[in-house]
């Protein structure tokens, strides 16, 4: 997936990773949940460096709390994302 070896590409330049990664659990190539799998694969300063914010249309509450579950996940957002959505995150 590009999102993947975007992130890989950018170990040795850390300042071009994202703050913020919003990580939708449906996605076309591999579920939310896959990335996450994969994303555990790569190193810690990647890890450390950018937030994943997990986005569903989901209303299954297993969901949410498998979202929570991974340490990589800071936060569990139901789509649509409205501005006070956004807003939240800032704090």
């Amino acid at each position: 997936m590009d999102a993947l070896a975007y992130l890989e590409n950018c170990k040795s330049a850390p300042e071009s990773l994202p703050d913020l990664i919003f990580l939708d659990i449906n996605m076309p190539q591999m579920s939310g949940f896959d990335l996450l799998g994969e994303y555990q694969k790569l190193p810690e300063e990647i890890q450390k460096r950018c937030i994943i914010v997990m986005l569903s249309s989901s209303l299954h509450p297993e969901d949410r709390q498998r979202a929570m579950e991974s340490p990589f996940v800071h936060k569990f957002i139901s789509k649509p994302i409205s501005a006070s959505k956004l807003a939240e995150l800032r704090h």
